[in-house]
C-alpha cells in the first residue's frame, strides 16, 4: 500500500497481503486477512499484522505458527496463558518441536511453558480471567533457592531463609537474634554449649543464658577471678589466698600468682627457701662472657651506657633503667638493651614476651596455651583463640568458617546465598553444599545442564544431539551457552536451541551416533527423509528344518556339507572331514532368509554364538575376518568385520551392529553409502568357522538378524530406530526409494555406462494399455483394452486395430457379427487402416467376414441371424440317401424304414443294420409280434391294487430275532464261558491296580522330595536375596565411606592413586558396563548360576579360614597395641618425673647464678679498692650468716658428689648407660615388629586411614624415645668427662682461693664455669625431653660445682 500513489501492488506475500486497499482521511481501514491497519492522521499510519517479513513469511511478535502455508489461520495469537491482554504475560512465543506453544519471555512473577503458574515467591491465579501473580507477603525473607517457598495459590509463607521464622517470616527463629524486618540481620546465637544453659538466646540482643560463673554474650568466658576446669567442664572461682597471692586472679589451670615466700595452687603455703632472705629475685645462669665490664662501655659505670648520638654525648653516660622485676641485672649493653629474665621482653625488660603472662619479680609465667601457639593474655594468662575459632581449646571453627589453623584461625566459608543449601561449608575442604542447580567450591557456578548464574535455568539439551564432551551421560544433562541457552550440537546434523531436531537432509537422532543424526541416503534420489514410524524389530532365525549349514571358502566358490552335523541346539563342523573338501579358512553360509533386500536390517543386530576347539588359539586363520557380507546392486561390494580373537574352548556370543558408525570394525572405507548399497541386495552372509591351529571342530548357534516390520512395540519386539523414510521422486517407492513404484520398472546399468548405483526407475512401456509391469524385467502386466504382449503392443485374438495408445485401439472382429454366438472366427487381422479380414472362418463358413448367405454344401443353417450358425448335415450313411440335406432345416432324405432329421432311427417293425434296413412285418414274424402286443395289453389292463400286500416287515423282524437267538445260544456265549472270562479279566485288573498303586506311591514320594528340594531352593533363594541386599547396603556404606575419605583427605603421600582418580576409573567402568547390552537367555542364566554357586563355595573355602586368621591377627595386634600403650604410659610417667627433676635443677641453677653474681661483685670491688681481703668479701657478721645458710647445701652437694663418685667407682653409671641403650634397642625392635604386624594387618583392614594414623603416632613416640635415650647417653658421657676434670678444677680453685687478690681474674676464666654455662644451656633447651638418667647426671654435676663455690666462699 502506498499512501502517495494510492495504489496497490500484489507481490508474493503468501496470501497474507491486502487484496484491496482503501485510503480516506480519518476513516478506519477494513480488517482484511487478519491485518488491522490503523492510522493517526492523514499522513501517517501503522500496520499491525499477524505476519512480518518481506513476503509475510514469518509470524509477527505475539503470534506463532507457520506463516508459509498461505491461510488466514497460519499465525495464532500467543496465549500466555490466555489471549486477553490482562492475562497475556509474555510478549512473544513460538511453537516447539512437538507442536506445543511455548512462551519465550514470561514476566518475572510467572513461570511455566505458557506462563500459566506463579513463579517461586509469588501467588495468584494467572490462568483465571483477570488473575495475576502477586509477591508473597513474607517480608522479603523467603528462601527463594528452595522450591515452593510460599504457597502459589494462597501466598502462605512455607520456607523462610535460614534464621527467620514466623507466619510471615517476621521474626528470627529460635537460635538466632537480630532484626528480621528492617535491617534483616538475623544471625546465629552461637551459644557456647558448655557455658550456656540452652542454645536459644535473646532474640533482640543475642545474649545467651549463661551458667554460674560464666559471662559473655555467647557464654564463652569465665567471670574475672575464675578459671575453666576442663575435667568438671565448668568455671570455678580462683579462691586465691588474700595473704599469699598477688591478686585474686589465677591462670587457666587455676594457679594463683603468689607473693614471694608463698607457694601452692592458691598461694596459701609458705615457701621453704634456701637462699638469702633479703634477696627475692632468683639467680639466673648467665654466661660469664656476657657480663659487661666498665672498660667495654666507653668508660661508663655499671647501670649506664654511652649515648648513640652526638646530641646526647654531652650528657655523658645514659642510665640503663632496666626493670628490676624483669631484668637479670641492672646493667645493659652498649645499645641500652637489658638482659631479661625468662619470658620477659622489651628494651628495658618491662613486659612479658609472647607466650608468657603475669609480669612480676623474677620474670613471667609461661602460658599453658600450646594448642594456640602460646597466644594468651599477658595479664591473666587466658588463652586467646585465633580468629574465627570456638571451643574450649580453640580447636573448632566458628559457624560458617573452615580450615582450622592454630596460628591464623579459620577462613570464611563464603557460600553463595542462592546457590548453597546452607552457609556452613565442609570444615576440612571449605566446599559448600550446593543446591541441585548449582556447583563449584562456593556454589558460585551453575551445575552442568543449567545456565545464566545465579538464575541457573535448565538448559534442557537433548543428550542424543549434544556433543559428548559437554554432557554427562550418566545423569543425562548437557551444558549450554550461558546467555542464549544454545546447546553444543553434534557436527551439523542437528538444529534448534536444544539440539533436539535433525537438520534438513538428516534423520534419526540417537545418542550412539557420533553425528547425532544420520544423513538421508535414499540412494541419492532424495535429500528429504524422516525416521520411519510404526516399525518394530523382528528376528530372522533358522527354520526348524534348517539343521545343517553349508561350509564355503572365503570366496563362496566351493561349498560342502561333509562333516557337518546337528546336535540341538548347535550345528557342528568336524574339521578332520571338512578339511578333506575345503582348505582353511572356511565359513558358515547363512540360508536364503538372510539374503536379498535387507534395508530394514539397518540399525539392528546380527547375533550368533560360536565355539572353537583347537590345540592353540593362534593360527593363520585367526586373523581372518569374522563376518563377510557381499552384496550391492551389482553384487560387487564386500564388507568384512574383524572381531577380537575368541578363546579356545569357550562359547563366545557376538552382537554386531548393522551400522557404519564403528568403522574400525567394518573397515575404514565403509561409509553409510557403501553400507546401504550392500543391504540393498545381500548376496550372502558368511561367518568364520575355522580358528586357531590344529582345529578339531567348531560350533555355531543362536543365529539371528534383526529386521524391521510394521507392528506395535511389545515386551518381545521393541521399536525400530535409525530407519529412514524418504520422500521419493516419481517412480520410486520403499523406505529408502530402493524399489520402483507401480507403473515403473528398473532400468539396470549396462557395462561401460556412466550411470551407477541401483539403476533408474522408468515408466512401464505398455502403450497406455496397462499401469503395471514387472519391476525388474519391465514386462507389462494386466494389459487392458483387448491388448497383449510384453509391451501390450498387439491386440488380443478376435480383435483388430493399430496400437496408438488409445483405449479403442483394438476392436472386436465381426465374423460376421460381434456377438459371441455369431462370431465364428477366433482371429482376424487388419486389412488396411479401417477394415479387417477374418482369418479362421470354420468349415462351413465362407466370405471375408464369414458372412456369405447360406451354408456350404453339406451344412445347413443361417449364420446371418442372431444366434444362427452353420452346422454339418451329418446324415446317417445307412438310413439316408447320399445327397445334401435341406440347407435350411437340415433334414436328410431317408431311405424306406428310416426316420429322423438325420435318418438315423428305424421305423417300427424294421431292423437297421450295417447291411441295410429290413422290414419285420411279414407273415411269420409280423404275426408273432401282433400276438405279443395283445398279451401285453391284457396284462397291463389287470387291476392289482385291491388284494393285501405281503407282510414283509414282520417277516424281516422274525428273521432278525432268529439270527440273534442262534448267536446267543452258541458255545462262545455260554454262561460258564462268560464267568471264566470275567474271572480272568478281574485278576488282570487287580494286578494292574497294584502296579498303579506302587507307581502312585513312588510318584508321591518323588513329589515330597521335590517339594522339600523346592523348599530348600526357596530358602536358599531368600538367603541369597538377603545376602545381596546386605552386600548392596555394605557397598553403599563403602561408597559413603569413600566419599568421606575423599572429602577429608587433602593430600596423599607416596605413589598410590588418589580417591578421585579411583572414582574416575570406577565411573569409566560403570559407563562401559552401561554401554554393554546383556541379553538374557535361559541357558546363559543357568551357566551363570552354576558359576556363581561354584564361586560362592570357593569364596567360603578360600576366605573362611582367612577371615578367622584375620580375627586372630586383629586380637594379637590389639594385645600388642595395649602393651605398647602401657609402655607409652610408663614413658610419660618417666617424662613427668624428669620434668620434676628439671624444676629442682632450675632452682639450684638459680641459686648458683645468684651466688656467682655475688662473687663477681665482691671480686671487682677487691681489685678496685685493694683493701683488706676479709673486708672485701664480707663482713664477719655476713660471713657467719652465709656460712650457716650454706651448711645444708654443702652437705647435700657432698652427698651427691659422693653418690656420683660411687657410681663411677662401682660402674653403676656405665650400667645405667648400657640399660638406656638396651631400652632404646628394644624400642627399635618393637617398632620393627609393630611395623611388620601393621603391614600384614593393612592387607586385611578396611580402615587404612585410621591404621596409618595410629602407626604414625606410635612411630613418632618411639622416635622421640630413641632421641631421648641418645641425648641421655651423650649427656652422661659429658658428665663422665666433666667428672674426670673435676679434681683438677677443685685443686686449681683451692690454690686460687689461697690468693684471691692475685687470681681473681683467673678464677673468672675457669673452664668449670664454662661447663656450667654449657650445661645450663642444654638444660634450658631440653627440659621436657631429657631422660631421668640425664637429669641425675646434671644434678650431680651442678652439685659438684656448687660444692666448689661454697668451699671458696667459706674459705
Amino acid at each position: 500500500f502506498s499512501p502517495a500513489l494510492s495504489s496497490c501492488q500484489s507481490p508474493s506475500l503468501h496470501h497474507h497481503s491486502h487484496p484491496e486497499c482503501e485510503h480516506e482521511e480519518h476513516v478506519s481501514l477494513r480488517v482484511i486477512n487478519s491485518c488491522d491497519v490503523r492510522f493517526a492522521d492523514t499522513s501517517q499510519f501503522k500496520l499491525v499484522c499477524a505476519h512480518v517479513g518481506t513476503n509475510c513469511e514469518m509470524c509477527a511478535p505475539g503470534y506463532y505458527g507457520d506463516a508459509t502455508k498461505g491461510t488466514t489461520s497460519d499465525c495464532t495469537p500467543c496465549s500466555c496463558p490466555l489471549q486477553s491482554p490482562a492475562n497475556n504475560f509474555s510478549p512473544t512465543c513460538h511453537q516447539d518441536e512437538d507442536g506445543q506453544l511455548t512462551c519465550d519471555q514470561c514476566q518475572a512473577a510467572y513461570a511455566g511453558l505458557r506462563c500459566e503458574r506463579c513463579a517461586n515467591g509469588y501467588f495468584g491465579y494467572p490462568s483465571a480471567v483477570g488473575g495475576s501473580c502477586q509477591p508473597c507477603e513474607c517480608n522479603d525473607n523467603l528462601d527463594l533457592s528452595a522450591p515452593r517457598s510460599c504457597d502459589p495459590e494462597t501466598g502462605a509463607c512455607l520456607r523462610c531463609q535460614e534464621g527467620y521464622g514466623g507466619a510471615t517470616c517476621e521474626t528470627c527463629t529460635d537460635g538466632y537474634y537480630g532484626d528480621a524486618i528492617v535491617s534483616k540481620s538475623c544471625q546465629s546465637c552461637d551459644c557456647n554449649r558448655n557455658g550456656s544453659v540452652t542454645e536459644v538466646c535473646n532474640k533482640d540482643n543475642g545474649q545467651c543464658e549463661c551458667r554460674q560463673h560464666v559471662v559473655g554474650r555467647k557464654c564463652d568466658k569465665c567471670l574475672p577471678n575464675c578459671w575453666w576446669d576442663v575435667d568438671m567442664q565448668t568455671c570455678r572461682p580462683c579462691e586465691c589466698s588474700p595473704r599469699g597471692s598477688m591478686s585474686e586472679r589465677c591462670d587457666v589451670e587455676g594457679r594463683c600468682v603468689c607473693r614471694p615466700g608463698f607457694v601452692g595452687r592458691r598461694c596459701d603455703l609458705p615457701r621453704s627457701s634456701l637462699g638469702r632472705r633479703e634477696t627475692q629475685r632468683p639467680i639466673q645462669r648467665v654466661p660469664l662472657h656476657q657480663v659487661q665490664r666498665w672498660g667495654s662501655r666507653g668508660g661508663c659505670p655499671r647501670g649506664a651506657y654511652p649515648p648513640e648520638t652526638h646530641m646526647q654525648a654531652g650528657r655523658g653516660c645514659v642510665p640503663c633503667h632496666c626493670n628490676s622485676f624483669g631484668s637479670k641485672s641492672f646493667d645493659c649493653n652498649e645499645s641500652g638493651r637489658c638482659l631479661c629474665q625468662p619470658g620477659v621482653a622489651g628494651l628495658k625488660c618491662d613486659r612479658c614476651a609472647h607466650g608468657h603472662f603475669n609480669f612480676q619479680e623474677g620474670g613471667c609465667t609461661p602460658c599453658q596455651c600450646s594448642h594456640v601457639e602460646d597466644n594468651c593474655d599477658s595479664t591473666t594468662g587466658q588463652c586467646i583463640c585465633p580468629p574465627n575459632t570456638v571451643g574450649d581449646r580453640c580447636d573448632k571453627c566458628a559457624p560458617h568458617h573452615w580450615g582450622h589453623d592454630i596460628s591464623i584461625g579459620c577462613k570464611m566459608c563464603d557460600c553463595h546465598k542462592l546457590g548453597s543449601v546452607k552457609q556452613q561449608c565442609n570444615v576440612n575442604t571449605g566446599c559448600c553444599m550446593c543446591q541441585e542447580r548449582f556447583t563449584g567450591e562456593k556454589c558460585t557456578e551453575c551445575k552442568l545442564g543449567y545456565r545464566d548464574f545465579p538464575q541457573c535455568i535448565a538448559c534442557d539439551c537433548v543428550l542424543a544431539g549434544s556433543t559428548p564432551d559437554t554432557c554427562d551421560a550418566e545423569v543425562g544433562t548437557c551444558a549450554c551457552a550461558s546467555r542464549t541457552g544454545q546447546c553444543s550440537c553434534k557436527v551439523t546434523n542437528q538444529s534448534g536451541v536444544r539440539c533436539g531436531s535433525c537438520t534438513s537432509g538428516s534423520f534419526g537422532l540417537i545418542a550412539s551416533n557420533p553425528l547425532g543424526c544420520s544423513r538421508c541416503y535414499c540412494f541419492s534420489l532424495s535429500t528429504v527423509c524422516t525416521e520411519a514410524q510404526g516399525l518394530i524389530r523382528m528376528r530372522l532365525t533358522l527354520t526348524p528344518e534348517q539343521t545343517v549349514l553349508p561350509l564355503v571358502d572365503r570366496a563362496n566358490v566351493m561349498a560342502t556339507t561333509v562333516g557337518v552335523t546337528f546336535q540341538h541346539p548347535e550345528i557342528l563342523a568336524n574339521a578332520e572331514h571338512v578339511q578333506q573338501e575345503l582348505a582353511e579358512p572356511y565359513y558358515w553360509r547363512l540360508p536364503r532368509q538372510f539374503r536379498g533386500s535387507m534395508i530394514t536390517a539397518y540399525g539392528g543386530k546380527l547375533k550368533y554364538a560360536v565355539y572353537y576347539e583347537a590345540r592353540d588359539e593362534l593360527g593363520h586363520t585367526s586373523y581372518e575376518p569374522q563376518v563377510i557380507i557381499r552384496g550391492g546392486p551389482n553384487r560387487d561390494k564386500v564388507m568384512v568385520r574383524h572381531m577380537p580373537v575368541p578363546q579356545i574352548g569357550q562359547l563366545t556370543r557376538h552382537e554386531i551392529d548393522m551400522t557404519e558408525v564403528s568403522q574400525s570394525h567394518w573397515g575404514a572405507d565403509v561409509f553409510r553409502e557403501n553400507f546401504m548399497d550392500v543391504l540393498f541386495r545381500v548376496d550372502y552372509v558368511l561367518i568364520r568357522a575355522s580358528h586357531g591351529n590344529m582345529m578339531r571342530h567348531s560350533r555355531i548357534s543362536e543365529i539371528s538378524l534383526e529386521v524391521a516390520e510394521e507392528g506395535g512395540p511389545s515386551a518381545e519386539s521393541e521399536r525400530a530406530y535409525q530407519i529412514e523414510k524418504c520422500v521419493c521422486p516419481t517412480g520410486y517407492s520403499g523406505l529408502s526409494c530402493e524399489e520402483c513404484a507401480a507403473g515403473f520398472y528398473r532400468l539396470w546399468v549396462r557395462a561401460g555406462s556412466d550411470v551407477s548405483g541401483i539403476g533408474s526407475c522408468v515408466q512401464c512401456q505398455c502403450h497406455g494399455h496397462s499401469n503395471t509391469c514387472d519391476p525388474e524385467t519391465g514386462v507389462c502386466q494386466n494389459c487392458q483394452h483387448h491388448t497383449e504382449g510384453e509391451k501390450c503392443e498387439k491386440c488380443l485374438a478376435g480383435f483388430y486395430g493399430v496400437i496408438r495408445g488409445y483405449p479403442d485401439d483394438c476392436k472386436r472382429c465381426a465374423c460376421p457379427l460381434t456377438s459371441l454366438e455369431n462370431n465364428f472366427s477366433p482371429t482376424c487381422e487388419a486389412d488396411g487402416f479401417s477394415d479387417y479380414r477374418c482369418t479362421a472362418c470354420p468349415e462351413g463358413y465362407e466370405g471375408k467376414h464369414c458372412e456369405r448367405l447360406g451354408c456350404a454344401s453339406g451344412f445347413h443353417g443361417n449364420p446371418q441371424v442372431v444366434g444362427g450358425h452353420c452346422e454339418e448335415c451329418k446324415c446317417d450313411p445307412v438310413g439316408a440317401w447320399p445327397v445334401p440335406c435341406d440347407a435350411h432345416t437340415g433334414q436328410c432324405q431317408c431311405r424306406a424304414g428310416a426316420t429322423g432329421p438325420q435318418c438315423n432311427h428305424c421305423m417300427e417293425k424294421h431292423v437297421c443294420g450295417p447291411t441295410g434296413i429290413v422290414s419285420c412285418d411279414d407273415d411269420c414274424v409280423g404275426l408273432l409280434i401282433r400276438d405279443m402286443d395283445r398279451l401285453l395289453h391284457l396284462i397291463t389292463s389287470a387291476n392289482l391294487t385291491l388284494p393285501l400286500p405281503p407282510p414283509y416287515r414282520v417277516l424281516y423282524r422274525f428273521e432278525n430275532m432268529t439270527e440273534e437267538l442262534k448267536h446267543m445260544l452258541s458255545p462262545q456265549r455260554a454262561p460258564e464261558r462268560l464267568l471264566q472270562l470275567a474271572d480272568s479279566n478281574l485278576g488282570s485288573l487287580v494286578t494292574e491296580m497294584d502296579e498303579l498303586l506302587n507307581r502312585a506311591t513312588k510318584v508321591s514320594a518323588d513329589a515330597d522330595q521335590t517339594h522339600d528340594d523346592a523348599e530348600r531352593s526357596h530358602n536358599r533363594a531368600e538367603d541369597l536375596e538377603n545376602f545381596i541386599k546386605n552386600t548392596l547396603l555394605a557397598a553403599e556404606a563403602l561408597r559413603d565411606k569413600a566419599r568421606e575419605l575423599n572429602a577429608t583427605l587433602s593430600r596423599r603421600d607416596g605413589e598410590e592413586k588418589s580417591v578421585n582418580e579411583i572414582q574416575d576409573e570406577i565411573k569409566a567402568m560403570l559407563t562401559e558396563l552401561r554401554k554393554r547390552q546383556l541379553s538374557p537367555h535361559t541357558h546363559t542364566a543357568e551357566e551363570e548360576l552354576r558359576a556363581a554357586e561354584a564361586l560362592r563355595a570357593r569364596v567360603e573355602r578360600l576366605f573362611g579360614a582367612s577371615h578367622q586368621a584375620t580375627e586372630l591377627l586383629r586380637e594379637e595386634v590389639g594385645r600388642k597395641m595395649e602393651d605398647y600403650g602401657n609402655k607409652l604410659t610408663e614413658a610419660q610417667d618417666l617424662l613427668k618425673e624428669a620434668q620434676g627433676h628439671s624444676r629442682q635443677a632450675e632452682v639450684l641453677s638459680y641459686n648458683n647464678q645468684r651466688n656467682l653474681e655475688s662473687l663477681q661483685v665482691h671480686t671487682h670491688t677487691h681489685t678496685h679498692t685493694h683493701s683488706n681481703t676479709c673486708k672485701f668479701l664480707f663482713s664477719e657478721c655476713e660471713l657467719g650468716e652465709m656460712k650457716q645458710d650454706l651448711v645444708p647445701v654443702q652437705d647435700e652437694l657432698e652427698d651427691k658428689v659422693g653418690h656420683l663418685s660411687r657410681g663411677l667407682q662401682d660402674r653403676t653409671l656405665p650400667r645405667l648407660l648400657q640399660t638406656a641403650e638396651q631400652h632404646a634397642h628394644q624400642l627399635n625392635q618393637s617398632a620393627s615388629i609393630l611395623d611388620s604386624i601393621l603391614e600384614e594387618a593393612k592387607n586385611v583392614s578396611f580402615n587404612a586411614t585410621a591404621a596409618f594414623k595410629s602407626y604414625s603416632n606410635i612411630m613418632n613416640f618411639i622416635h622421640e624415645a630413641e632421641k631421648t635415650a641418645k641425648q641421655a647417653k651423650g649427656t652422661a658421657m659429658q658428665a663422665v668427662q666433666n667428672y674426670s676434670r673435676l679434681e683438677d678444677d677443685v685443686k686449681k680453685a683451692n690454690s686460687l682461693i689461697q690468693d684471691p687478690e692475685k687470681n681473681s681474674r683467673t678464677l673468672l676464666s675457669l673452664p668449670l664455669l664454662e661447663n656450667i654455662t654449657v650445661i645450663g644451656k642444654t638444660s634450658a633447651l631440653g627440659v621436657d625431653f631429657l631422660h631421668p638418667c640425664d637429669w641425675t647426671c646434671l644434678m650431680l654435676a651442678y652439685g659438684q660445682i656448687l660444692s666448689s663455690f661454697c668451699s671458696l666462699l667459706l674459705f
